[in-house]
């Protein structure tokens, strides 16, 4: 119960951490597109 417990919580951490990976190269690119755009 309790390892099932972590092995959960560790992937919804893993889960949180790609998509903050994934959230900030939009990010990046998306400033990139604008900046290429606007010069």
């Amino acid at each position: 119960m309790l390892r099932s417990w972590k092995v959960s919580n560790f992937l919804k951490t893993l889960y949180m951490f790609y998509a903050n990976i994934f959230n900030y190269i939009d990010f990046v690119c998306g400033l990139l597109i604008r900046f290429g755009i606007g010069d």
